[in-house]
């Protein structure tokens, strides 16, 4: 009986601990430094590096989390609304040296997104080491909190970062977060309007000019949204043209839709050659940092030109600043002019036989926007071809104006009619010249690569007329007869005398 009686208070007890057990809280774990929570920083295109410093840090007591204040050196009015200015001006310091200190932690990469498990605090994300990345980034603000100022496992993010949107401080948006630049290289047309060719900075635009004749070009961009993060900036146009250029003149630079002097205080423009550089000053840069900016100018084709498929390139680039560690990137786009060749063959009437010697004169019909009033003079090589050299699209007439020797000069007036299709991105496709006379006769020829005969058709010659003529023997016979006349008629009158006499 006595070992039930144990074994019954054994269990009472057991089952009285048990009771109280359950009925003791748990407590979990106080907020501290090892809790962490994963961010994500996502579109962030071409960047090396992503890296996150804790500005705003939590503050520990013994029973839990006490609130929160600024990292040394860092200044924020109202941590939990920092403005643009404060969240700029500290980035500004972190890469200045002037902020010191700061807990930074680098964030890893998979695609477009950099992830990282940061603790509880406010961080600045700063995009940098980006060489020829295609946007630049500002600054931008995460942040971990605690829900339950006694539970390490309450540490909940703020939300992730898309590096596409904006900069948001309260309800009102503050800056973008990333801008891509534009760049664009553009040829007018023949009444001098302007048409964007493309938006993704890869170039092709390509028409056709003929030697003498002034191409206008149009380079449009924007300087970068640089917040006032940067302390310095690059943004400068260069354009490199082909010999076939001379140098460019007729110069308008505007900013934001107004035009803008060159000066100390704006932008140098230095002419070299047939080249330019236009270098805006860093200050200017900055003060109109998202405004768009446009160059106009002037070239003229010249002799050096180069035909038929080979193109006469015209290009810009621009170099400006992607990040906060002064790294810079470049953009290219260009436009090509071509000029053709185009030539008549000089032969005999029946066309079997080409004609050296002959003069040929090509006018330009009604010439248009930048296009010059062209005439040449061409002679026939040994084979009989006239080459027009370098005419672009439009109507010529020509006419033979000094025929070789023996023949007569064929008073004929030709029109020709150039015209050319281009690819969209690669350049000339081809090119047609059609020839043809008052009656309506016309023959044609379309050129389509570099090797393509550019013969457009014949124009004859008839030899000169040899006119009827006597010469020396002629003269003898007429006066063999004379004489043969006079001597009978000297007889006759002698004869005649005597007669009378007898």
């Amino acid at each position: 009986m006595r070992k039930k009686y144990l074994s019954g208070g054994v269990t009472c007890l057991l089952l009285s601990l048990i009771a109280v057990g359950t009925s003791v809280p748990v407590y979990a774990a106080n907020p501290g430094t090892s809790d962490t929570q994963t961010i994500n920083v996502s579109n962030i295109a071409g960047a090396a590096k992503v890296t996150a410093y804790r500005i705003v840090k939590p503050t520990y007591g013994a029973n839990g989390l006490t609130g929160y204040s600024p990292a040394n050196g860092v200044s924020l009015a109202d941590i939990e609304h920092p403005t643009a200015a404060e969240t700029t001006a500290i980035a500004r310091k972190i890469r200045s040296g002037e902020i010191s200190g700061l807990e930074s932690y680098k964030m890893s990469q998979s695609g477009d997104t950099y992830s990282g498990s940061l603790p509880a605090g406010e961080f600045i994300v700063l995009v940098t080491d980006q060489d020829n990345a295609e946007y630049v980034y500002n600054p931008m603000i995460v942040s971990n909190y605690y829900s339950n100022a006694n539970d390490g496992s309450s540490l909940k993010s703020a939300g992730d970062l898309d590096g596409s949107g904006a900069f948001k401080e309260g309800e009102n948006t503050v800056y973008v977060k990333r801008s891509k630049i534009p760049f664009d290289k553009e040829i007018a047309d023949p009444d001098g309007k302007f048409s964007v060719d493309d938006d993704d900075n890869t170039g092709g635009q390509s028409d056709d000019l003929g030697v003498g004749d002034t191409g206008k070009f149009k380079i449009t961009t924007a300087i970068p949204a640089y917040s006032s993060a940067y302390s310095q900036a690059t943004f400068r146009i260069d354009d490199n043209q082909d010999n076939g250029f001379d140098a460019p003149t007729d110069f308008t630079v505007k900013v934001d839709g107004k035009a803008v002097s060159e000066g100390d205080s704006t932008f140098k423009n230095t002419i070299t050659g047939n080249d330019f550089s236009i270098n805006f000053k860093s200050d200017y840069i900055l003060a109109n940092a998202g405004k768009s900016v446009t160059v106009e100018y002037s070239a003229k084709l010249n002799s050096k030109a180069v035909t038929k498929f080979n193109a006469n390139k015209n290009t810009a680039t621009l170099t400006y600043t992607n990040d906060l560690e002064q790294h810079t990137s470049v953009l290219r786009d260009d436009v090509s002019e071509y000029t053709f060749p185009v030539a008549v063959k000089k032969t005999t009437d029946d066309g079997k036989n080409g004609l050296p010697g002959a003069e040929f004169t090509i006018t330009r019909k009604n010439p248009s926007g930048g296009q010059a009033n062209f005439t040449e003079k061409v002679t026939t090589d040994k084979d009989g071809n006239a080459v027009f050299n370098k005419l672009d699209e439009g109507t010529y007439t020509i006419k033979e104006t000094k025929a070789p020797d023996g023949y007569a000069v064929n008073d004929t007036e030709f029109t020709l009619v150039v015209t050319s299709e281009y690819n969209e991105k690669s350049g000339l496709k081809s090119y047609t010249a059609v020839l043809s006379t008052p009656s309506g006769q016309s023959s044609s020829v379309t050129v389509d690569n570099a090797d393509h005969d550019i013969l457009v058709g014949n124009i004859t010659d008839s030899g000169l007329m040899k006119l009827p003529s006597t010469g020396k023997s002629g003269t003898k016979v007429f006066s063999v007869v004379g004489i043969g006349i006079m001597g009978g008629a000297a007889i006759y009158l002698s004869t005649r005398r005597k007669r009378k006499t007898e």
